[in-house]
């Protein structure tokens, strides 16, 4: 009966992921010569706890973090677009240390910091013990609001009840 759910739940994953795929790369049938593979390893792979930091993808709550993020991100480009246009707005690129509050030695953290990656105008610039270095391109409460937001819709997307509790401190 173990094994029966365990395949259902990877079947299940292949099919969501592949879905993700088509969106993504649409009818280009040469796409799936990297993507397949991909699908088919991530579909078998258990996201499992490491060293008790919890961590398992919680899959029912990968569509509303996808529509979240894709949100943020449409919101968030036209923002970085209309700013290289205009040249009254302003363009101050600014570094932050972030404390990050998600468990450690989970795939969250790995997550939360690729993420960031993805968020117009934000770029992952190093990752020291629990401290992501963030570039932004405009300084400003906002910048660290997103993370914060981010940080707690992946936590929430791995199962953490909530980000660990620190105190938000920026240099």
């Amino acid at each position: 009966m173990r094994g029966l759910h365990m395949m259902s739940r990877i079947f299940c994953r292949l099919l969501l992921l592949a879905g993700l795929w088509w969106l993504l790369a649409g009818r280009d049938a040469t796409s799936w010569l990297f993507g397949g593979p991909v699908i088919l390893v991530l579909a078998a792979w258990r996201l499992s706890d490491v060293d008790g930091a919890g961590g398992r993808l919680r899959l029912r709550r990968l569509p509303v973090f996808v529509a979240q993020f894709a949100w943020r991100t449409l919101v968030g480009s036209c923002d970085v677009a209309w700013r290289a246009l205009d040249r009254r707005l302003p363009i101050y690129p600014v570094v932050y240390d972030y404390p990050r509050r998600l468990p450690v030695g989970g795939p969250a953290r790995v997550f939360f910091a690729n993420s960031v990656n993805l968020l117009p105008g934000t770029l992952t610039a190093a990752w020291e013990d629990d401290v992501l270095r963030v570039h932004v391109l405009t300084s400003g409460p906002q910048a660290m609001s997103e993370l914060r937001t981010l940080e707690g819709q992946i936590a929430s997307l791995f199962g953490h009840t909530r980000a660990h509790d620190q105190e938000d401190t920026v240099t």
